[in-house]
């Protein structure tokens, strides 16, 4: 064998091989390379929260490693991407053809375009009127987790299967009440005017306004003096030190938010933003537990103590917050009492000191 056939050979194997390299020669299988080499090498490409690189590396494999990839995902039953590449090739006569049709389905539903722009609407509808529906269908209602995109396919086609293939995702999102509820909101974007699509949009309007109407959020709003219907307020505080002295960004950036129509209706985070990226840390904690981390030893607190907790992570980490208002369903003077209360000012203070300079300024009129 050549050695750069060999050579070939070793860096598919080698997981030390640069990223773009391993592309490059999967893009062009040299012939002598094994296929078992290149199919485990091509399946290494694989990342559970997107296809997109794996399938814009593997487009063009020669049959004879499609062949050995096909073998290896008969062993993955479970997954999204193994019951949809497996589907999309059942019984297939022509398997490079038909591989190269599956793999750009899978870049059709891992696309870039606005959630509703004509691009994306395009590539979903075309999925829902071509040959692929059915290998959505099944990796849709059988795989674990399946993509927003795979959903709106299902959606869009508004067939009795595909009904039946999103039915288990909208029970699941009933149950949890969580952020699946949202994302299932999302579908009403792409899909069809069938009565079985609109009953299930109903279902789910109707689940998220009870969620929303019931949320704790309310409740925190209230506790501060916010009779509202939803309270959607986003706090950004940032360090007035900067990590250099000229021409740097805030050394500490955080956020909280408090959001009654969010199934993690509290969050709140701090980042540290040193020179070095070696250093970076971050405290993030909310309401559903997840992604909760404390690398900066600040502790958490309830949505009540956050003027007080940010105060003490000021003292603790030696800086000075400048407050905004980020993002809100508030406006005017509720606006301003939120951003106060997150401030540490006293709303009630500010609105008599308020009535008092009216009552000074009219008197001095007079």
């Amino acid at each position: 064998m050549p050695a750069r056939l060999v050579d070939a050979t070793r860096e598919l194997k080698d997981p030390k091989t640069p990223f773009a390299r391993v592309q490059k020669l999967l893009r062009k299988v040299p012939d002598d390379v094994p296929s078992e080499v290149a199919a485990d090498a091509a399946l290494k490409l694989r990342d559970p929260h997107s296809w997109w690189g794996f399938a814009r590396n593997v487009h063009q494999l020669p049959e004879r490693v499609i062949r050995v990839i096909v073998e290896r995902l008969r062993d993955e039953r479970d997954s999204r991407l193994s019951i949809y590449l497996l589907a999309a090739l059942h019984e297939s006569t022509d398997l490079a053809r038909d591989w190269a049709r599956a793999i750009g389905g899978l870049l059709d539903l891992n696309t870039t375009y606005g959630w509703g722009s004509k691009q994306r609407k395009a590539k979903i509808v075309g999925l829902a009127k071509g040959p692929l529906l059915p290998a959505i269908q099944a990796a849709a209602s059988r795989g674990e987790g399946p993509t927003l995109d795979m959903l709106a396919v299902l959606a869009a086609d508004g067939s009795e299967a595909s009904v039946d293939a999103l039915m288990p995702h909208f029970h699941a999102a009933a149950s949890s009440q969580g952020d699946l509820l949202d994302h299932l909101e999302r579908l009403k974007t792409h899909a069809a005017k069938t009565e079985p699509i609109r009953l299930m949009f109903e279902s789910v309007e109707q689940l998220l306004g009870k969620r929303n109407d019931e949320s704790p959020a309310l409740a925190f709003a209230r506790s501060i003096g916010f009779d509202v219907d939803t309270f959607s307020v986003h706090w950004s505080l940032w360090s007035e030190e900067l990590n250099r002295p000229q021409g740097g960004v805030p050394e500490y950036q955080s956020h909280a938010q408090v959001d009654s129509t969010s199934a993690n209706w509290f969050h709140v985070s701090v980042t540290h933003v040193p020179n070095s990226l070696a250093d970076h840390r971050t405290t993030s904690f909310g309401s559903t537990g997840a992604h909760t981390i404390d690398q900066l030893g600040l502790g958490r607190c309830t949505p009540e103590e956050l003027p007080a907790w940010f105060a003490r992570a000021a003292k603790k980490l030696k800086v000075h917050w400048s407050v905004t208002l980020w993002n809100s369903n508030l406006r005017g003077a509720k606006r301003e009492r939120a951003l106060a209360w997150m401030r540490g000012d006293d709303p009630s203070a500010q609105v008599k000191e308020s009535k008092a300079r009216t009552r000074r300024t009219r008197a001095g009129s007079r």
